[in-house]
């Protein structure tokens, strides 16, 4: 998603949404559940700079941004009052090409209420205010007043002089307490008033610009003038200090000069690095207020932010120190790569956040946050292998339905086992369990997707799905783990490869949604994205069970999907035939009853193949048992075939008899159905002896 700039005021509207089935674990239901897309790559001017300081909206039913939060965004981080000090004098020449430069550098700067400030002071033998600080409020109407100045000449440099006007006048001529000064000088000569130097520069950050066209035209020594210059400019000189031939030559420094000045705006006080303008705040996020993942923050060390409905909350910077220490910083953790919340034994609603670039490892971290940004790290945890991204996803379970937090899952999709990236998921707070697929003898990246759905299987407890998009040469694959009491079962119950939906579909398992009700059957629909498509497993009463595939040019293709459920006694394929739109999990019992009951293998009532024989009939009866709960009847056609062997003993039947064909029968949940006399009777031949 790409926006010019967040809509005007970022005010909330009320929205139609879609709605989610319900919220994950631990979150309070939103009055407005409208689905929310982020950009954290959004960003805003500052002058020539753009802040990647991202933003989220929440999207209608109709696709359409009803409400945008952007919590990191904020004015240039330092107020900047600008004067500008030109040399005047009768030695500047020609005046349009000084006139020029100036009118160029103003266009650099965001000029504007609560950002920058610009004042032009020019001096010669005496000091003129051409305009002053808050005087024009747009870059448009500096530049306007720019170009009506004109040259004020004078036969001496009294630049000592300039300097004092501009740091005991100019910045109090509109100057904003808080405001950092920063003055820009620009002088062609040796100043007649050198005495006075120490005294004007002593309050100010001045970057001076020196111009030598005076001296190369009349071939005299700069050396002295190079010295008083770099004495002017604030330390250290190469930050400060710009060296040009000529007047002409001055177009040519614009940019450096602008990225000085930037580098003042953008940078902490010490200069050491950026705040949250970087911030990319949205590249995860999690609906409980509104909670942002701002991995660029602090130099890509990574931060969380919160929205709420009192406004937003911006921890400060020293309460990541003790878990994130000043010496890793260039590590670049990435904190905010992933966001959650989780409901603890007592309540407590905590959060989560993963930063899987941490001392090359990775780290978790669970901690409060009050709406008074008071954040309070209470427990961490570390990856186990460098390069895994431990933490790049992250899902908090309640498995049983209860309110409060069961596990805590943590992916390291990138963890390397026996010369393959499989993928490790971990489970619980303190990693004592590890989710592996041991039958993975490829690239996996198991894990990078994380989603919780409701019961599938009957038992009450919530499932696990995973993404592991590099399975199959890269087509991908989803693999489902079922809950267990207050943990997940170790070993995957279900496998969706990419490869038994269509062909050409990559990177299936990349992201995952389990929220969504389509068709409000009762039954939450699983979403899966591959490489600019999105699969959707679908059916309804004109098709059998299937699936729809959207690609990025929205379009779809519906295609019919078989499901194996199970065999009991008999061999049973069945094929959903319902309105459900999930793939629903039924239980199907078989019984056989035999007539008569008792074989008397002498009383042959039969004769087959010219010969007599003991027959008996079989009712084979068939009841189905629907474990997920819908909300619409469900039918499944059950196709049955009897099989004559028992184990590895020898038939007791006669093989010669017709092999009975498959026969198509349709059950209904809760209801018997029955086949009499299937097909053949059960021929038996006994032995003597």
């Amino acid at each position: 998603m790409t926006l010019k700039r967040p809509p005007a005021g970022l005010q909330p509207d009320p929205c139609p949404c879609m709605t989610l089935k319900r919220p994950p674990a631990g979150l309070q239901p939103d009055p407005c559940p409208c689905p929310q897309t982020c950009g954290p790559l959004w960003s805003h001017e500052c002058g020539s700079s753009l802040y990647s300081t991202g933003v989220c909206s929440r999207v209608s039913r109709s696709f359409r941004l009803s409400h945008s939060i952007a919590p990191a965004l904020q004015r240039c981080e330092t107020l900047m009052d600008i004067v500008i000090v030109v040399d005047g004098s009768n030695s500047i020449y020609p005046w349009y090409e000084v006139q020029d430069f100036l009118i160029t550098i103003l266009q650099k700067f965001y000029i504007g209420p609560g950002q920058t400030q610009v004042g032009v002071v020019q001096y010669g033998s005496t000091v003129v205010h051409e305009f002053g600080l808050g005087d024009y409020q747009t870059v448009e109407e500096v530049v306007e007043a720019a170009r009506g100045i004109d040259q004020r000449g004078g036969e001496e440099t009294r630049t000592a002089l300039g300097i004092n006007v501009a740091r005991s006048e100019a910045f109090r001529r509109g100057g904003r307490p808080g405001a950092q000064k920063v003055m820009i000088v620009i002088t062609d000569g040796e100043s007649h008033d050198s005495p006075q130097l120490v005294q004007a520069v002593a309050d100010s950050d001045v970057c001076l610009v020196q111009v030598l066209g005076y001296y190369n035209r009349r071939g005299i020594n700069p050396e002295a003038f190079l010295k008083e210059i770099k004495f002017i400019a604030s330390d250290p000189d190469e930050k400060h200090f710009f060296n040009v031939s000529d007047e002409s030559a001055l177009k040519d420094i614009v940019d450096a000069l602008g990225e000085r000045i930037f580098s003042l705006e953008g940078t902490s006080s010490q200069g050491r690095g950026f705040g949250l303008q970087m911030a990319q705040a949205g590249f995860s996020s999690h609906l409980d207020g509104v909670l942002l993942g701002a991995v660029g923050a602090y130099d890509w060390n990574g931060a969380v932010l919160k929205e709420t409905k009192h406004g937003k909350v911006v921890p400060p910077k020293s309460s990541y120190q003790d878990e994130f220490p000043e010496e890793l910083k260039n590590h670049a953790a990435y904190l905010g790569y992933s966001v959650g919340s989780l409901t603890s034994s007592r309540g407590s609603q905590l959060y989560v956040a993963g930063a899987p670039r941490f001392n090359h490892t990775g780290k978790v971290i669970v901690f409060s946050l009050k709406n008074t940004g008071n954040l309070t790290i209470l427990q961490a945890l570390l990856g186990e292998q460098i390069g895994s991204y431990f933490g790049s996803e992250l899902l908090s379970m309640d498995i049983d339905d209860d309110g409060r937090t069961d596990v805590l899952v943590v992916a390291a999709p990138m963890f390397y086992s026996q010369g393959w990236e499989r993928g490790k998921v971990y489970t619980s707070f303190i990693l004592q369990v590890a989710l592996e697929v041991s039958d993975c003898s490829q690239n996996s990246r198991l894990g990078s997707a994380l989603a919780q759905i409701p019961d599938m299987n009957g038992d009450g407890f919530r499932e696990l799905v995973m993404g592991a998009p590099l399975e199959d040469d890269h087509q991908g694959a989803v693999y489902v783990f079922y809950g267990q009491d207050k943990t997940i079962q170790h070993q995957y119950r279900q496998r969706l490869s990419a490869a038994g939906f269509s062909v050409g579909l990559q990177y299936f398992g990349q992201s995952l949604h389990g929220v969504l009700d389509v068709n409000g059957d009762g039954l939450v629909d699983l979403a899966v994205g591959a490489l600019g498509a999105a699969v959707i497993i679908w059916s309804d009463h004109h098709t059998q069970t299937g699936f729809v595939i959207f690609d990025i040019d929205s379009q779809y293709s519906m295609m019919p999907l078989p499901t194996t459920i199970g065999t009991i006694g008999i061999v049973v394929q069945s094929e959903i035939s319902t309105n459900v739109l999930s793939r629903g999990v039924v239980r199907i019992q078989a019984t056989l009853v035999f007539e008569p009951e008792k074989v008397n293998v002498f009383h042959k009532d039969c004769r087959r193949g010219g010969k007599e024989v003991t027959c008996m009939s079989v009712n084979v009866c068939l009841s189905l048992d629907a474990r997920t709960k819908t909300r619409t009847k469900t039918r499944t056609k059950t196709r049955t075939k009897t099989r004559t062997d028992v184990g590895g003993l020898d038939a007791h039947a006669n093989t010669h008899t017709p092999k009975p064909e498959p026969r198509l029968l349709l059950v209904s949940i809760r209801v018997q159905s029955i086949i009499a006399k299937y097909i053949h009777p059960f021929i038996f031949v006994p032995r003597r002896g």
